[in-house]
């Protein structure tokens, strides 16, 4: 099997979060600093050593890495849907999905935002960066109220179903994984998909997490050592 070009999505994970820490940047988007050339240095290095970009090293293929932080299931899925749909030359599809509490709304204004919905609710109106009359309510109104069943697992399960049904009718080789703990078993929906989570994963292996929660390099490697032996085990060297 030749892998000329692969696309990834996902995550913070996805994207490399905390690896940075490993040249010592730590919290950098908070410290009153010229940001560019550091998020360069941030950049460069999250590139250089996220799972992703091991796994197409592996392979010496070209990458499309689509990971953005904080993204739910439904920004994750769109995202790669959208990118297939638009191109057909796309050889390997990683979909790493994430917490089941995410949700993706978008503003009046046209910014699309995701929000964890079982962090406590300072952290959403950080993380949405919208200052308007009401959105403070809207958030505790949508998380006392609206966050049923309906919202963290029937969606959740439709989501699951339709990357599923969607990846087998493109035909390109694909793997799906999660990052967090969820209620799901992604088995139950493919047998192209690796069972334990990325948090179990390292956890159960007792590498140490970043300062900022994320993983490190370690973890990073050995993630895509267990991507690429599942890949070569459905689809052949």
């Amino acid at each position: 099997m030749k892998i000329n070009r692969i696309l990834s999505v996902g995550c913070s994970n996805t994207v490399g979060v905390n690896l940075e820490e490993e040249i010592d940047i730590f919290d950098y988007l908070k410290k009153d600093k010229d940001y560019t050339f550091q998020g360069q240095r941030v950049q460069k290095y999250r590139e250089e050593n996220n799972f992703s970009t091991l796994v197409a090293r592996h392979y010496d293929s070209r990458l499309v890495n689509l990971g953005y932080s904080g993204s739910s299931n439904e920004r994750i899925i769109f995202s790669c849907t959208e990118y297939l749909k638009d191109n057909d030359d796309i050889d390997l599809v990683l979909v790493n999905l994430s917490g089941q509490a995410r949700q993706t709304f978008q503003h009046k204004n046209g910014k699309k935002f995701d929000l964890d919905l079982s962090y406590e609710t300072e952290h959403l109106y950080e993380q949405a960066n919208i200052s308007d009359k009401g959105f403070v309510e809207f958030i505790n109104f949508y998380k006392d109220y609206l966050m049923t069943p309906y919202v963290t697992h029937e969606k959740q399960i439709n989501l699951y179903k339709y990357i599923v049904l969607f990846l087998e009718n493109y035909g390109a080789p694909y793997l799906i994984t999660q990052t967090v703990p969820t209620d799901f078993k992604l088995k139950d929906f493919t047998d192209k998909c690796i069972d334990i989570t990325f948090d179990d994963f390292n956890e159960q292996a007792g590498r140490p997490r970043a300062r900022g929660n994320h993983w490190l390099s370690d973890s990073h490697k050995a993630w895509s050592e267990l991507l690429i032996s599942k890949i070569e085990e459905l689809y052949g060297t």
